[in-house]
């Protein structure tokens, strides 16, 4: 989904806070799976660069579920789950996320 389309399914108030999570969160997955992969013996140096690149995806993360949640502590539990974007592993991420949602 595009970010515009989120943000309007959310201003028409047809989408709940979990279901704009999820939808903002597939977003941001399809551009990071678009991303090409490393090689299987990748370098020390390819790793650092991976990981420097994908660092900052924490904070976003948290950020993104900070003002979704509006202060809800079920919600805000999905928080733990940024932290495994550190290790540029978004699909271990999402489906975090995505379990506790329910």
């Amino acid at each position: 989904m595009h970010t515009d389309a989120v943000a309007e399914l959310a201003s028409t108030g047809r989408v709940g806070r979990i279901g704009l999570l999820q939808a903002g969160l597939a977003t941001g997955i399809a551009i990071v799976l678009a991303r090409e992969t490393e090689p299987v013996g990748a370098s020390k140096r390819t790793k650092r660069i991976k990981t420097k690149r994908c660092r900052p995806q924490v904070d976003q993360c948290i950020a993104s579920l900070t003002e979704i949640c509006e202060g809800d502590f079920i919600c805000l539990e999905n928080l733990i789950c940024c932290d495994l974007f550190a290790d540029c592993n978004a699909d271990a991420a999402v489906q975090c996320i995505f379990a506790n949602s329910n």
